[in-house]
């Protein structure tokens, strides 16, 4: 995936002048720019999980600190 997002920040940054082409996580610029061998959709659909990923993450570490709270 990381290589797919490379890709797809030189792509993005051809048409986007404010994009920094070292920042790969810019998703909200680089979903539309998916890679010659990955549809539209696919792409915008990884690019939507992969934003959301840290977020979920912290849900999942604030729910699992409740519940070892109410267990103890």
């Amino acid at each position: 995936m990381r290589q797919l997002r490379i890709e797809s920040t030189m792509l993005a940054c051809a048409v986007h002048e404010d994009m920094d082409p070292n920042n790969y996580l810019q998703f909200d610029k680089i979903r539309d720019f998916p890679h010659p061998t990955i549809s539209l959709e696919v792409w915008r659909e990884l690019c939507m999980v992969s934003e959301l990923a840290p977020s979920f993450l912290i849900i999942i570490s604030l729910c699992s600190c409740v519940i070892m709270l109410i267990l103890l």
